[in-house]
């Protein structure tokens, strides 16, 4: 169950599989304590649904709509995802990082450019 968790996790967003495993473990484990108590497997079946109903309301609650043409919000969202995954440092003369690099060319791609991505990337450099 955990893996298949954490694989539809990589495959829809290509991130948050350790949040997606930790979170996962978590649950079975306080479902393993009530089990333990006799708690019949339908009541925390009903259990999961109703805080999926709840968190689904909260996270509806505090979306925000983010406007594609807004480059200093999506650069700090791609910085925030690509921290985990790349170095952030610039290289010894001083030049962008990778993840910076990728995080403009992530913009370019998202603001619909895709076609002059090339072009992106060199005037970033």
């Amino acid at each position: 169950m955990i893996a298949r968790a954490a694989t539809a996790q990589d495959d829809i967003t290509g991130d948050g599989t350790t949040s997606t495993v930790l979170l996962i473990g978590e649950i079975l484990k306080q479902a393993e304590r009530y089990l333990a108590e006799e708690v019949h497997p339908r009541v925390l079946a009903e259990g999961f649904e109703a805080a999926k109903a709840e968190a689904l309301r909260v996270l509806n609650e505090i979306k925000i709509v983010v406007d594609p043409n807004d480059k200093e919000l999506l650069l700090s969202v791609a910085r925030t995802s690509l921290r985990t995954k790349v170095c952030v440092a610039r290289d010894h003369e001083g030049r962008r990082s990778v993840a910076h690099l990728t995080c403009m060319m992530a913009h370019c791609a998202a603001a619909g450019v895709r076609a002059r991505l090339c072009t992106c990337v060199r005037v970033i450099m």
